[in-house]
């Protein structure tokens, strides 16, 4: 960056506020975002145990996994081979 370009500031209501008000919010934020995550870890482990177990529902044939993960392999597999879009 030049010495001479203009920055951007983007300024919200706690610059506004008094250093100890700021602290304040940030301390408030901050357990907010930590209870958050800790929330979701804590939740995110339980669906991967879901999301890991076998299901009844499964195809007959033995078919590797990526090919439910890459968009033009399941085109062909829900379009057919023969189906531009």
């Amino acid at each position: 960056m030049a010495l001479n370009e203009p920055t951007i500031r983007i300024l919200s209501f706690v610059s506004r506020l008094s250093p100890e008000r700021q602290l304040s919010f940030r301390k408030v934020t901050d357990g907010i975002i930590l209870a958050f995550c800790l929330l979701l870890a804590v939740n995110g482990f339980k669906a991967m145990a879901i999301l890991n177990e076998p299901k009844d529902h499964c195809p007959a044939v033995e078919l590797p996994r990526f090919l439910f993960y890459s968009l033009p392999s399941s085109w062909v597999l829900f379009h057919g081979p023969d189906h531009n879009p």
